[in-house]
């Protein structure tokens, strides 16, 4: 006797092994997806970091006369004469500010991107010439430390005004 079609324990024995291979696969694919998200928010952070820190680089460095460190703010004198800059840490929206003064007027420009959030700002002067800035940048659960120091070649960093 030939037989024909398939017996119900061998279609029933099938599903089950489909059923786990897709299982399997399934969960291998959510924490593929999952570490896919994370490394978006980790490049977004490195991105933003390096924003805030060539933004403050180029009027530290560059254009900063006189520096003045006081309650994790940096004040600055610069090249221009009139121009005054203040870089500052808001609690309230934890966010990184710059405050320009001429004599044109005042305008406040943000450092930070919005969705990424700043914590742990500090401000140290180390020498005459250096200036070292930590603070950590948060998103998604996500957090980034970020540290530098800025070399002043146009000026000195005083403790107060």
């Amino acid at each position: 006797m030939q037989k024909k079609g398939f017996v119900l324990t061998e279609v029933v024995g099938a599903l089950a092994i489909l059923c786990v291979i897709t299982a399997l696969c399934g969960s291998q694919i959510v924490k593929l997806f999952t570490s896919w998200q994370n490394m978006q928010i980790d490049v977004q952070l490195f991105d933003a970091g390096r924003y805030m820190l060539t933004k403050m680089e180029r009027e530290i460095s560059l254009n900063a006369v006189k520096i003045y460190v006081q309650d994790n703010k940096i004040q600055m004198q610069t090249k221009q004469g009139s121009k005054e800059i203040v870089i500052r840490y808001n609690d309230e929206v934890a966010g990184l500010y710059q405050d320009t003064t001429t004599n044109l007027g005042t305008g406040t420009n943000p450092l930070f991107i919005r969705d990424c959030l700043v914590n742990n700002w500090e401000v140290k002067k180390i020498e005459d010439k250096k200036l070292r800035v930590n603070f950590d940048l948060t998103k998604a659960g996500r957090k980034k430390t970020f540290a530098r120091i800025f070399y002043v070649l146009n000026g000195v960093v005083e403790d107060e005004k």
